[in-house]
């Protein structure tokens, strides 16, 4: 607990009215108070256009003016749509509601495998000496869900997808983008996988994974005129499941997520330096699973939320980001609206200019954990910021 409380102030305050004296912290005594009223999340407040730097005062898009994100020409890696078919937490019931979601960037969205079918687009089978196989599993075969997938490759076959179809504007022919491709493999799965136009015969090393594993392939590098496939064979035959493929971009440095850029005359009352709290209720689609669930299919439900709270500018303090785990342990969405709040340590607080025309703080909300993410959907609604002047 950080010394200082509005017991204190309060006294203060009601010391100051008695002598008469102006009370330069009037109004800032209530620590309920929502400081960021007017910037709350509403069809008013939002901005999503992709290109430029944001207006502060408005929720958009975190990689906002990130140059690694200047090419993609308005295309959107995210959804903040809102959802008025949900009712808002108890506690807020003239709030909004949003989805906010990461997209998965597998085409069509299908890799869950959930439809039934042969051999799926995008994807081509090379034969060794006996030929390579795509079998459905099901019946208790699969991973999650209603199916899976089971390749087997004999000596220097092998299953290749197409990268070029990743759901993402083209980059320019001078600009790579760069994806992670994160799945799971069923028990007892050996699998070895290349990035190139075409199968390359050396020797690869193959790994097994001993129980159903949730496997993540890091710096796959595509330009606009790149034929590379990702290419599962190896010169010994394999045989593995796979399921609930997801695809994001991992080269954009200002991450996936909403902020909220505030100058102190944003706020209901000017900005001061100080601690500050951050809140936001959080719930789990329904009818949506986490990708480890059954039956686990897309779009898949977040089970992380990050909250940050970090310094603009000529700011000094550290701030504060948090990654609230949602899934059940502690907090437990898929059971409805929960609250989850963010706060400063000690010696952590914002200290900067409250005369400033700058942008002095960043507030933003991200639907997974910073350090590892992945696609998945999250129900949000009334963020609110509240200040405390010496501490909580």
């Amino acid at each position: 607990m950080i010394a200082g409380g509005t017991g204190l102030l309060s006294g203060c305050q009601q010391i100051s009215d008695l002598l008469g004296i102006t009370d330069p912290w009037a109004g800032y005594y209530d620590t309920t108070e929502n400081y960021i009223g007017g910037s709350g999340l509403s069809e008013a407040t939002i901005d999503r256009t992709t290109l430029g730097f944001q207006t502060p005062g408005k929720w958009t898009w975190a990689w906002r003016g990130d140059s690694d994100a200047s090419d993609t020409s308005g295309y959107n890696y995210m959804n903040l749509g809102l959802n008025s078919a949900i009712s808002p937490p108890g506690s807020a019931p003239s709030a909004s509601v949003y989805d906010l979601e990461l997209y998965n960037l597998y085409p069509g969205n299908a890799g869950d495998f959930e439809s039934s079918g042969n051999l799926p687009a995008n994807w081509s089978l090379v034969d060794g000496p006996t030929p390579s196989t795509w079998v459905e599993q099901t019946l208790g075969l699969q991973i999650h869900g209603n199916r899976s997938i089971k390749i087997s490759t004999d000596t220097n076959g092998y299953a290749a997808f197409a990268l070029n179809t990743i759901a993402d504007q083209s980059p320019s022919p001078t600009v790579q983008h760069i994806y992670s491709w994160r799945f799971y493999l069923g028990s007892g799965s050996t699998y070895v996988y290349q990035i190139g136009p075409t199968f390359k015969t050396t020797d690869l090393s193959a790994t097994t994974v001993t129980e159903k594993s949730d496997v993540r392939i890091a710096d796959i590098s595509l330009d606009a005129a790149s034929n590379a496939n990702l290419i599962f064979g190896g010169s010994s035959p394999l045989t593995f499941t796979m399921d609930d493929v997801r695809i994001i971009r991992q080269d954009i440095d200002g991450d996936f997520g909403i902020r909220l850029l505030l100058r102190p005359s944003d706020a209901t009352h000017i900005l001061r330096s100080g601690y500050y709290e951050f809140t936001l209720w959080v719930k789990k689609p329904s009818g949506d699973y986490f990708v480890w669930e059954d039956p686990a299919k897309m779009t898949y439900a977040a089970s992380r939320v990050t909250l940050a709270m970090l310094p603009q500018g000529q700011t000094k303090g550290t701030g504060a980001q948090q990654v609230f785990p949602i899934d059940g342990n502690p907090y437990d969405a898929g059971a409805g609206w929960v609250q989850l709040t963010l706060r400063m340590k000690d010696g952590d607080n914002f200290f900067f200019d409250s005369s400033s025309t700058n942008p002095v703080m960043e507030l933003a909300i991200f639907p997974f954990d910073t350090g590892n993410r992945d696609p998945g959907l999250v129900e949000i609604a009334d963020p609110q910021l509240h200040y405390y002047k010496d501490g909580y």
